[in-house]
């Protein structure tokens, strides 16, 4: 299996649900942040245009 998702601020991840092997922390807006680029993604995908320039 693979790791959790988090779903609040800064909650830990872990390798699997038997092991329990704290692997690091999602921060909410990292995971934000990771959505809203891969939607831009997706939309210029879909219009045909450039990938977009994130930073």
């Amino acid at each position: 299996m693979g790791a959790r998702v988090a779903r609040a601020s800064n909650d830990p991840v872990i390798n699997n649900d038997e092991e329990r092997l704290m692997v690091g922390f999602v921060h909410e807006k990292d995971a934000m942040m990771a959505y809203n680029n891969a939607l831009l993604e997706l939309q210029s995908e879909e219009r045909g245009d450039a990938p977009p320039k994130l930073f």
